[in-house]
């Protein structure tokens, strides 16, 4: 009997504190309920981003294309790498192209007119290159070539020579379409 007894304390125990009880276990299920809202309204946001992460994948499988953008990726790096490397090599070659180009036409003698004489250089964009010049008088017409080195020549130049040899060094090339061929000087 004293086991009935117990059992009945503890009953009546639990019946003054059941409101207590009740109103902590409602209160514990509001919060796992707003919760539950919570993470529902994440599950649906990731499923979006999901849903755009995959749109138009087709069954395939997200890891691979990763991986096959990723090799692309490196791809093109090495094909930029490469790029840069061909124009530097461009870049050294046309220092060495014949691009800049000055012509002087003159009359070389009192007695001769129509400035049929020339004085023409054509130089790299080291200063290596030609002076060409061509002296015309009454009876005949004479051609000069003179090595450039370095913006000078070995030889003695002309004042005309050394005007359009001048110009040549001192000018800017523009590789422009519209301004292709020779700077006339003066």
């Amino acid at each position: 009997m004293q086991e009935v007894g117990h059992m009945m304390e503890i009953l009546e125990l639990l019946n003054q504190y059941a409101i207590v009880f009740t109103a902590i276990m409602a209160l514990l299920m509001l919060i796992f309920l707003i919760r539950m809202i919570q993470l529902q309204k994440e599950i649906k946001t990731l499923k979006k981003k999901y849903t755009a992460l995959t749109l138009g994948v087709n069954g395939e499988n997200l890891s691979a294309i990763v991986t096959e953008l990723v090799a692309s990726n490196q791809d093109t790096q090495q094909s930029a790498r490469q790029l840069e490397q061909d124009v530097k090599e461009l870049r050294k070659r046309q220092q060495a192209n014949l691009n800049h180009v000055a012509i002087m036409h003159y009359n070389a003698f009192d007695f001769t007119y129509g400035e049929l004489s020339f004085s023409m250089v054509v130089l790299d964009d080291l200063g290596n290159g030609y002076v060409f010049t061509n002296i015309h008088n009454r009876d005949d017409a004479r051609c000069y070539c003179k090595r450039i080195l370095n913006g000078a020549s070995k030889h003695p130049l002309s004042d005309e020579e050394k005007e359009v040899l001048e110009y040549a060094l001192n000018n800017d090339v523009d590789y422009s379409r519209s301004s292709r061929g020779t700077v006339t000087v003066k």
